[in-house]
């Protein structure tokens, strides 16, 4: 009803049906339906390009548990607890059978979480958000190598942007309304558009 209501008043406007607000509220729906099946897509190919990524240049399966390879472990700690608990948890398989078979070999602290490559599988995109944020950046040559593999020029472009998905996937599975929001703007993505948006926080009906 948002668009119809008028902000002093609190009243609908005139000439205002509940056809126009239930048309408006499908469309709504749809465009969260489609852009969440998107969002899917692109969560799992940043995943799984991360995982790559960060397995090659640490050499070690386990580099998520190694605090030196960020700077602020508290949230990383906090994110790894989390998803650690889901896989203890967890009837898939792939989890089960690790826990069977293996121990973490490089940090008693941690010895339920298993490689990286295991725990991308479980993790949020919120928690694939906090990894990726406090990601220690010595080697800021190579993470902004990776990052324009994705498209982006940098890798704080790339942070900002997968925030951006992250919120805005957030929207969609919450079922929140998504026509006309202000969304938090995308960085480092204008000259890539083949048509430039009015508003590039904002998605119109």
């Amino acid at each position: 009803t948002y668009p119809y209501i008028d902000e002093k008043s609190t009243f609908f406007h005139k000439d205002t049906y509940f056809s126009s607000v239930y048309r408006l509220y499908i469309n709504d729906h749809k465009i969260r339906c489609f852009l969440f099946s998107i969002i899917a897509k692109i969560e799992i190919a940043i995943r799984s390009l991360f995982n790559h990524h960060m397995i090659k240049l640490t050499g070690d399966s386990f580099w998520h548990v190694d605090s030196q390879h960020f700077t602020d472990f508290n949230d990383v700690e906090t994110a790894l607890r989390k998803v650690i608990t889901r896989i203890k948890q967890s009837k898939e398989e792939f989890n089960e059978h690790y826990r069977n078979k293996y121990c973490n070999p490089k940090s008693q602290s941690f010895e339920d979480a298993p490689p990286f490559w295991i725990l991308a599988e479980t993790l949020t995109i919120e928690q694939l958000y906090t990894f990726m944020k406090e990601l220690n950046q010595k080697d800021i040559h190579k993470l902004n190598k990776f990052s324009r593999k994705l498209g982006f020029n940098s890798y704080q472009s790339l942070i900002h942007n997968i925030g951006c998905i992250k919120d805005l996937r957030n929207v969609c599975a919450h079922h929140s309304r998504l026509w006309n929001r202000n969304l938090k703007a995308t960085n480092g993505t204008r000259k890539q558009l083949k048509f430039s948006p009015a508003h590039p926080n904002r998605l119109y009906d």
